[in-house]
């Protein structure tokens, strides 16, 4: 297994499994570039044993469940949760209603815990830079680049 950076790493498979895959390799190799990740912890897209946000499929008229990709712990205390949106064929009305239940969800988990330890968002790769949305009105970065940050800045 490759030698982690981080103080502890968590994954539902190893790093070897991971590579080849393209843009989930590369986002392993910058999580694990950073100096002030803890931990991260790629999440399952299906079962109980998995976060999951609840929200409203307007599409399909019901309830659905989204499985955030990440969870990342960082090291002063803070947990994020986000999701790489990199063309999965989820539509742009999909994508919107799971970042308002996604930015909702983390604004409610800060409310209980009385501080402002989760945030989070979407992701995209644009060249080889990362970029993080975490706004509850998500639009696409080639929509509005100026409503994404850097991802390093986190």
């Amino acid at each position: 297994m490759t030698e982690q950076k981080n103080e502890l790493y968590l994954q539902n498979q190893s790093l070897e499994q991971n590579e080849g895959k393209g843009d989930d390799a590369l986002f392993v190799s910058l999580l694990n570039s950073m100096q002030n990740v803890k931990w991260w912890f790629k999440n399952g897209d299906c079962g109980r044993e998995y976060l999951a946000v609840k929200y409203f499929n307007e599409e399909e008229n019901n309830y659905s469940l989204f499985y955030p990709e990440w969870l990342i712990q960082m090291k002063d205390g803070r947990l994020g949760i986000f999701d790489v949106k990199i063309d999965k064929g989820d539509s742009l009305a999909s994508t919107k209603q799971q970042a308002k239940a996604l930015a909702k969800r983390i604004e409610e988990m800060n409310a209980f815990a009385k501080s402002n330890l989760f945030f989070g968002g979407f992701i995209v790769k644009v060249n080889e830079d990362w970029y993080y949305n975490d706004s509850m009105d998500y639009q696409p970065y080639s929509d509005n680049p100026e409503a994404w940050k850097p991802f390093a800045s986190i």
